[in-house]
């Protein structure tokens, strides 16, 4: 029984982590496009984006021309410019742990 080097190991390891996700990524492919079709309809049916026969002002890629209509389109801006705000002041409060600690 012969062993190998750490080295040989994680060689060996690495290329079978390859060969898995080589067969794997065709099959997560797959899935995701399952769902998105799914979730499309899925927020379609909720409310939550208007159908293409409601005329959306911004249509989403790939949702059948479903998109978002002004209301929509300003909660969305908001949540956005609420996780930069939060982005922003976490960042902050990290600098400023960081200062006291030194």
């Amino acid at each position: 029984m012969t062993t190998g080097s750490i080295k040989d190991i994680e060689n060996d390891d690495t290329f079978w982590f390859i060969i898995c996700g080589f067969f794997a990524f065709p099959a997560l492919a797959v899935g995701a496009g399952q769902l998105w079709a799914q979730g499309s309809d899925w927020l379609v049916e909720h409310h939550i984006l208007v159908p293409e026969s409601a005329s959306p002002m911004v249509s989403i890629p790939a949702m059948g021309g479903a998109g978002l209509d002004l209301a929509r389109l300003s909660i969305a801006a908001g949540l956005v410019v609420l996780l930069g705000v939060l982005t922003a002041l976490s960042v902050q409060s990290i600098a400023r742990r960081r200062e006291s600690i030194q």
